[in-house]
C-alpha cells in the first residue's frame, strides 16, 4: 500500500467506528515480503520497479500468515481472503 502504516491504523479504526454490525469492508494489499524484498513472489522485483517508476512505492504490507490478526486487531472478522493468482482466475 502507498501508505503509511500509521495512516492505514487510522483509517481503519475510523471504519470500525462508523461501521455498522453486518458492514463489509473490502481491500487489497501488497505482501509484506514484497516491502522487506525478499524476492519470494513470482514477478516481484518487475513489480517493484515498475511502481518505483511512478515515484509512489509501497510502504505497508502484510504478510498472509497474519491477515486474520491484523482484521481481528482492527475489530473486524475476516468473512473472504483469495490470494492474486485466486483472483486471476475468476
Amino acid at each position: 500500500m502507498y501508505l503509511e502504516p500509521e495512516s492505514i491504523r487510522k483509517t481503519f479504526q475510523k471504519l470500525k467506528k462508523y461501521s455498522c454490525s453486518g458492514n463489509m469492508v473490502v481491500f487489497d494489499y501488497i505482501q509484506k515480503s514484497v516491502i522487506e524484498r525478499k524476492n519470494t513472489l513470482y514477478g516481484e522485483p518487475e513489480l517493484r520497479r515498475s511502481v518505483n517508476k511512478v515515484g509512489e512505492p509501497w510502504k505497508f504490507g502484510i504478510a498472509p500468515s497474519e491477515f486474520e490478526t491484523f482484521v481481528a486487531g482492527h475489530g473486524f472478522r475476516v468473512k473472504d481472503h483469495k490470494c492474486a493468482h485466486a483472483l486471476e482466475k475468476t
